[in-house]
């Protein structure tokens, strides 16, 4: 079976998940976690051979569905009970899903905002076919004045994340050694900022200095406009954010840290006996359906442990579709130079006869819109350069956070060849964060968590994994993530028009509409 051909097969199966989590979200609005789906971050604090899993979990979709992040030594995640819902075949290995909730307690359920739907132009008219001016405002005032606040919150997001951003990235994708990564800098910083929350000390000092902010009180405000700015679920674009506390029913814990990661983080909470078949049934029962069984092979493996204290996840759900679409007509096939081998690979070609273009010291890039905001940016390191180079110098943030008012850019007829592509890859954290500075909380001898539970004996992080995947088609962007915690730089384009064909290991940035970087990849073989 050709590349091209696993891929369709692929992209159907998750527009068709995709599709029903839509529906799904419109039906219940304050969920827990349904609205989330397909990524994954973990925590994995131990002590004294007790752990704290702490996952969090991140989807995100051009018509699809983004990755995830996972930080922990384990393999766990949220879940929502509903026992009217079916699971995916195998998921609760022969039992029944309503005994989920009489063994998993559900403490407190998220709540999250009722959104303004897009607006309809075809309900502005009434039923004689005559425009409405009524019926216009009716529709547009509420999506607008919604559209307006979540826009605002993201102008709150303080720059100082750009620091982070810089940093985690140049971390986790350089030095791959020529194999394709994707990261998360959006899951990641929702992860590590739950985690300061249950930590205190030089552990939760560590963790604000990474992410910028110079108290937990910040940090929450911090958190709270990254959530608003990226929770969208109008029926055009559909990016949702949430998180979830799971406790063991045998260990005590400090309420005020739980009430405070429900009320600032909108984390819903459950409880139970970790040694559970159910709760693990029910652990990979969630699983399945938050990666749209995408993960069912790794999902098997997942095992909720006795000695778990805790697991708090976080996740984030990203959809929607390219403003302009490639026709499958125009695809060709065309040798992709990966540094391994060529490889003869399809590609999706268009031309957009008003640019922009843009480049910078050593790559030239150019961006495909989203329908309703936010866009991906396709970045191509310059003949003579390496995506690491590129990586590393940190000048094509600048250019993504501020594309328009970027200078080295130009109105010209583009004609884009983008390879369809599939990519995937599973990062262990826990050396990077340790490299970034964040040390002490995996170290039992120095970490305080005290926040979190009088009884201090021996926690610490035990493990920091990430793992996500995204892939492209001619309707939008694919992503699915599951974590365990051709131009010249420089030079001006031609005055005309220019050949962007990413035939060689290039870059890639998913930029949500108010401006965050929800996915960072690295592609050396689609």
């Amino acid at each position: 079976m050709r590349k091209s051909e696993k891929a369709e097969k692929i992209s159907d199966a998750i527009g068709q998940v995709d599709e029903e989590i839509v529906a799904e979200a419109d039906e219940k609005r304050i969920s827990g976690n349904k609205e989330i789906r397909n990524a994954k971050t973990e925590i994995g604090v131990i002590r004294s051979g007790k752990k704290l899993w702490i996952p969090v979990v991140s989807a995100a979709a051009c018509v699809a569905v983004v990755g995830a992040l996972v930080l922990g030594g384990g393999e766990n995640g949220n879940i929502s009970i509903d026992s009217s819902e079916t699971s995916l075949p195998g998921s609760l290995e022969g039992m029944e899903s309503s005994d989920l909730s009489v063994h998993v307690e559900t403490l407190a359920e998220a709540e999250y905002p009722v959104m303004a739907h897009y607006p309809n132009e075809d309900d502005c008219f009434d039923e004689n076919g005559v425009w409405q001016d009524e019926l216009a405002a009716l529709y547009y005032d509420p999506w607008y004045e919604q559209s307006i606040e979540r826009r605002q919150a993201g102008k709150n997001v303080d720059d100082t994340l750009n620091s982070f951003f810089q940093s985690t990235v140049s971390e986790f994708l350089i030095g791959s050694d020529g194999e394709n990564r994707v990261y998360s800098p959006v899951n990641v910083y929702m992860a590590l900022a739950m985690l300061a929350e249950t930590a205190d000390g030089n552990s939760r000092s560590q963790i604000l200095d990474l992410i910028g902010s110079d108290s937990i009180e910040s940090l929450r405000e911090q958190a709270e406009n990254m959530w608003k700015a990226n929770y969208r679920n109008d029926g055009a674009t559909t990016s949702i954010l949430a998180n979830s506390l799971w406790l063991n029913e045998s260990a005590a814990f400090n309420e005020e840290t739980v009430n405070r990661l429900a009320d600032s983080y909108r984390a819903a909470s459950y409880r139970g006996d970790m040694s559970s078949k159910y709760m693990t049934a029910a652990l990979r029962d969630w699983l399945n359906k938050q990666t749209g069984g995408l993960l069912g092979d790794s999902v098997k493996n997942v095992a909720l442990d006795p000695e778990t204290v805790i697991s708090l996840c976080s996740t984030v759900y990203f959809r929607a579709k390219w403003n302009s679409q490639f026709s499958p007509e125009n695809n060709d096939y065309k040798t992709f130079h990966s540094p391994d081998a060529d490889i003869e690979t399809e590609f999706m070609n268009n031309t957009n006869d008003y640019g922009p273009y843009f480049w910078g010291e050593d790559y030239g890039a150019v961006w495909l819109a989203f329908a309703d905001g936010g866009a991906m940016w396709l970045i191509l390191p310059d003949e003579d350069k390496t995506v690491d180079d590129v990586l590393a110098s940190g000048e094509y943030l600048g250019m993504v956070k501020d594309d328009y008012g970027w200078e080295k850019s130009k109105q010209i007829i583009v004609h884009y060849s983008v390879p369809k592509f599939d990519v995937s890859s599973e990062l262990n954290l826990a050396d990077g964060l340790k490299k970034l500075g964040i040390i002490d909380v995996f170290d039992s001898a120095v970490s305080d968590f005290s926040p979190l539970t009088e009884d201090m004996d021996g926690i610490c992080v035990s493990d920091a994994k990430h793992a996500a995947r995204v892939q492209i088609d001619e309707e939008g962007c694919t992503a699915a993530a599951f974590t365990q915690m051709v131009a010249d730089g420089d030079a001006m384009p031609p005055e005309d028009e220019i050949y962007f064909t990413l035939d060689r290991p290039f870059i890639f940035v998913i930029m949500s509409d108010t401006n965050q970087p929800l996915f960072v990849g690295t592609v050396y073989e689609p």
